[in-house]
């Protein structure tokens, strides 16, 4: 393109804002950072911050779910709180560069701030229903989950998520995963959701897209490999495909956490514990330093009860170290609490604390029920039915 053209800057700036934006529903199979820096040097050069702030919305999303790198997603998220508090922009525009703002909070478990942020969208004038507006009652819903709040949690989750049903296949897809992690995480029994599951993978295939594509096959395997009314093997093939589609377009990688721990947990049951276990100390080291630390907890949790299972003095020293990492996180998460004090319970058991592993079993199935975390009870009780 000749320099000559006086519009030459902005004709180069559209294609770039457009390519960084949406990197995080097609992945970066190209240099990524490189990308964004020609790109921002070409925005401040024209002085245009509002498409700078619109890529930078994408940028931050792709660090959060296809890089995981949270702790540049949220340097970057401060930059675009700052941004987008001096530019005249339309609402829509507004609304995606804050629940790029909200994600990163979100993921770095900011619950506070984030939930700051998704008031502020909530509170724009909006009159049709967004995507952008869906995730904010979906996250909001998934944080008052995680803190106790389950009634207003469920309904605000289950609101959000039909909202994004009617927006489409991928819409619906991309916030179902929010519903199949927190059965991941316990918070729900997961035959609640395997309809919607089979019908959400069933619209995402018939659609094509490759985004849509991934995050309804993880859903579907994380809730159906748990469910007592579905074939495993079926989830369990379903995760395998969402692996590998995940790594092949680097899409949605933050979802490996939770794949990985159930793809680890059937090798376990097969016969290949050491693999399992390699797997997941993998993982937990990437979710634990870079990634989403909910999705730390569930990955730490499975990899600390295959260590007790195999029970070398090497592997009840790592689960101590795991437990002892944990006890050090000043997050008030009481979800996150779940994964501790169970976590706790067996390693008193195997060390032959019985006394602790009675105190423990007890506190879990407290939380257990203050939580409502149905997931969880019946083993929670379980536990506490043997140390009497």
């Amino acid at each position: 393109m000749s320099n000559d053209r006086r519009d030459v800057g902005a004709l180069r700036l559209a294609p770039r804002t457009m390519l960084v934006s949406t990197a995080l529903y097609v992945g970066n199979d190209f240099d990524a950072d490189e990308s964004y820096r020609e790109f921002r040097s070409l925005a401040e050069r024209e002085g245009d911050q509002e498409s700078l702030a619109f890529a930078t919305a994408g940028r931050v999303m792709s660090l959060c779910l296809n890089d995981n790198k949270v702790a540049e997603a949220v340097a970057l998220a401060a930059e675009l709180e700052t941004i987008v508090g001096g530019i005249d922009c339309d609402v829509a525009t507004r609304s995606i560069i804050l629940t790029a703002v909200v994600f990163a909070r979100f993921t770095n478990c900011e619950f506070d701030a984030a939930i700051a942020v998704i008031d502020t969208i909530l509170g724009l004038p909006q009159t049709e229903s967004t995507m952008e507006l869906a995730v904010a009652q979906t996250i909001r819903g998934y944080i008052e989950i995680c803190r106790g709040d389950f009634v207003r949690g469920r309904r605000n989750l289950r609101e959000g998520t039909a909202r994004a049903r009617e927006l489409g296949p991928v819409n619906h897809a991309i916030l179902l995963v929010y519903s199949s992690t927190l059965v991941a995480l316990g918070m729900y029994e997961p035959d609640e959701f395997v309809e919607e599951m089979v019908d959400a993978l069933r619209r995402a295939e018939s659609f094509g897209d490759i985004c849509g594509l991934i995050t309804a096959q993880c859903a579907y395997g994380t809730v159906l490999v748990r469910a007592q009314s579905a074939p495993r093997h079926d989830a369990i093939e379903v995760l395998l495909r969402a692996k590998s589609n995940i790594q092949k377009h680097n899409v949605f990688t933050l979802a490996l956490g939770i794949t990985v721990s159930d793809l680890a947990g059937e090798a376990a049951r097969t016969g290949r514990r050491d693999e399992a276990i390699d797997d997941l100390r993998v993982s937990f080291v990437s979710h634990t330093d870079t990634g989403f630390r909910v999705f730390a907890g569930c990955v730490g949790e499975a990899l600390v009860e295959l260590l007790i299972d195999r029970g070398r003095p090497s592997d009840l020293a790592e689960a101590r170290d795991i437990v002892g990492l944990w006890q050090h996180d000043g997050r008030d998460i009481p979800a996150l609490d779940l994964v501790r004090l169970r976590s706790r319970a067996l390693l008193a058991a195997a060390e032959g604390d019985s006394e602790a592993h009675a105190r423990l079993a007890g506190q879990y199935l407290d939380l257990c029920e203050k939580l409502d975390a149905r997931g969880r009870l019946s083993e929670a009780r379980r536990m506490v039915e043997e140390t009497v």
